[in-house]
């Protein structure tokens, strides 16, 4: 049996349950400048229809370059090519950000119907990477493990591409 009185004294009520912790949180430091902490993205995408991803960063120290974010599924040839674009829809640039900002970034990401309508279900890998505008030249993930993968970009999870019924 657990004391009434809690921490501080305060009278307890009802049992205290611990918050779970929410899923795909994650704290990626990319070239000591930002840091990827989280995404949403679903894990089943609809052929023919758009996917959305989400993706949360947060500024390390102020960024003096200006980088884009690369969103992309390996590993299959249902969706396009890369999602490239400047963070929160091209509004906050990464050489405005400062100490502690907190940027949402979403990428639509178009998935292609199977050639000839239905077609068999595929498999791919989300993969999120950041790259300098200008010189093109990747910003490396600080996580060893990646490292020595040598990839630039971070794969997240795995997506299944579903037929229409």
């Amino acid at each position: 049996p657990l004391a009434l009185r809690g921490a501080w004294g305060l009278l307890r009520r009802g049992s205290f349950r611990l918050p779970a912790p929410r899923p795909r949180q994650h704290y990626l430091p990319f070239g000591g400048k930002l840091a990827l902490t989280g995404y949403q993205a679903p894990s089943t995408w609809q052929s023919g229809e758009t996917a959305r991803v989400a993706l949360r960063f947060l500024g390390l120290r102020p960024i003096v370059l200006d980088h884009v974010v690369s969103v992309r599924v390996d590993g299959t040839d249902r969706v396009p090519g890369p999602s490239d674009s400047v963070p929160a829809l091209g509004a906050i640039p990464t050489y405005k950000w400062i100490r502690g900002s907190r940027v949402d970034d979403i990428h639509l990401i178009p998935v292609l119907p199977a050639p000839g309508g239905r077609g068999v279900a595929g498999r791919g890998q989300l993969v999120v990477g950041l790259y300098d505008a200008f010189t093109g030249q990747a910003l490396m993930p600080l996580d060893e493990r990646i490292a020595r993968l040598g990839l630039a970009g971070v794969p997240l999870q795995a997506v299944l591409i579903a037929e229409p019924r």
